[in-house]
This record gives C-alpha cells, sequence and structure tokens, in this order.
C-alpha cells in the first residue's frame, strides 16, 4: 500500500489553545499550527479497503466525520463505523438505498452524538437505515 495515499486526521491538540486574532499563538514561532494541530494516520482502517472483498462490498470511502468513533460514506451508499481505536464495529445501509439514493456525499454528527445523518448523491438527507 502506498502510505502516502494514507488516510489522515488533523485535531487540535489538547492543551493547546487556538491562534488569536492578532497572529501570535500556540507558543510557537509565527502561526501557532504545529502547537495547535495533530496529525494522525488511521493505519488501520486504511488498511481494511486495501481487502478487494470489503471494497467490493461496500465501495470506496467518500465522506468522513469523526467524533468519539468515525463515520465513512461510501461509493455504495453505506455507512461504515469504526471506534477510536480503529476496530470496525458496525456497517449500516444496504445495496437498494445505496442503488436508489447513489453515494454518499457528507456525513454530520449532532453535538450530543446521539444522530448521525447522511447526505447521498441524489439529493436524500437523513439517518441510515
Amino acid at each position: 500500500m502506498d502510505r502516502s495515499r494514507s488516510p489522515s486526521v488533523a485535531s487540535v491538540a489538547s492543551g493547546s489553545s487556538a491562534p488569536s486574532s492578532s497572529g501570535g499563538g500556540g507558543g510557537g514561532g509565527g502561526g501557532g499550527a504545529p502547537d495547535v494541530i495533530r496529525k494522525s494516520t488511521l493505519r488501520k482502517i486504511a488498511q481494511r479497503w486495501t481487502s478487494d472483498a470489503f471494497r467490493k462490498n461496500v465501495g470506496l470511502p467518500t465522506a468522513f466525520t469523526m467524533s468519539t468513533f468515525y463515520a465513512i460514506g461510501t461509493s455504495r451508499g453505506y455507512i461504515v463505523i469504526f471506534d477510536q481505536d480503529e476496530e470496525l464495529r458496525s456497517v449500516l445501509g444496504n445495496p437498494q438505498s445505496g442503488a436508489d439514493l447513489g453515494p454518499i456525499t457528507c456525513l454530520a454528527i449532532s453535538p450530543d452524538q446521539s444522530r448521525l445523518v447522511v447526505g447521498h448523491h441524489m439529493g436524500h438527507i437523513g439517518n441510515p437505515e
């Protein structure tokens, strides 16, 4: 697998403050980004998509969101859920809804993390089945 193409996530590092409007921030010399943003490579999730059988069943990743879990929408209309340890927890959706509605183009998690909403290529917005 080409490691340069592995998905990665940038997150705010704990204990850091956001850059101020004056241009300083984060304590570093300059823009503050190295002190505020931490990049994490999602190796285990990326490895899951190297399986031909997995790609054939759920499709390719098309949308991504995260909170206490990772939710990935696919080209076949599925939502694949991974926990923080990148372990597969659930695959939501069915072949018919993917065929009717098209690929997932966006995902959002409510602030209280009780709801996941998805948007499909054909314009349908709703909760996953």
